[in-house]
């Protein structure tokens, strides 16, 4: 049975991004703007538009205990980033982030836990706007942390990464987010659709 712990479109329409009072994110880094213009379903969709800048969102927290954190997330690339960086990630207890990130030299995904290093690629190069399904699982429930992943365009069929595994610990993922969050960078890409679950069957 699926257990969800976040589902938002950004259909509040908020066009800032408050944090925790208003309920919309517990760190919010530059300004990620809700915006109108472009998105996959609704009124609104989360733009990252940096301008040689960290720009991202943690929203709350999975609460305790939680060791694996299943996602689906839609981005929409409409200028390419110039260094490799993040689209989704979630903090984890006492140590660096579980992430899915684009290389700017390909426009292909791959995982990443930054203390360690890369995991492996998606092989589907993304191609500027045009919406992709990005379904994720990240599993830091024992040594090794496990990553798994898949892109599907839209109409298309997904393609998937082998498993990424990372010589950490057992551990707990806490915070999800969305956005840039360890380099500068030149970008512009829209995210929406958002749907998190602790439920590892939920991938």
């Amino acid at each position: 049975m699926a257990t969800l712990v976040q589902v938002t479109g950004w259909e509040h329409g908020l066009s800032a991004i408050t944090l925790n009072g208003g309920g919309l994110a517990v760190v919010v880094t530059g300004t990620p703007t809700v915006q109108a213009t472009t998105k996959r379903s609704g009124g609104y969709a989360l733009q990252i538009n940096p301008s040689a800048a960290l720009e991202h969102i943690y929203v709350k927290s999975l609460g305790g205990g939680i060791q694996v954190a299943v996602g689906s997330i839609y981005v929409n690339f409409h200028e390419w980033n110039n260094v490799d960086n993040q689209i989704v990630f979630n903090a984890v207890n006492g140590a660096n982030p579980c992430t899915i990130k684009i290389r700017a030299a390909t426009h292909k995904c791959y995982a990443a836990v930054p203390v360690t290093g890369d995991g492996n690629e998606a092989d589907l190069a993304l191609s500027l706007d045009a919406w992709y399904r990005i379904d994720y699982r990240f599993d830091v429930s024992a040594n090794p942390w496990k990553i798994d992943f898949q892109v599907t365009p839209t109409g298309g069929s997904p393609t998937a990464a082998t498993q990424s595994t990372f010589a950490l610990g057992a551990s707990q993922v806490t915070t999800p987010g969305v956005g840039i969050l360890d380099s500068n960078d030149t970008c512009e890409f829209y995210l929406d659709d958002w749907v998190i679950s602790q439920t590892s069957e939920d991938y």
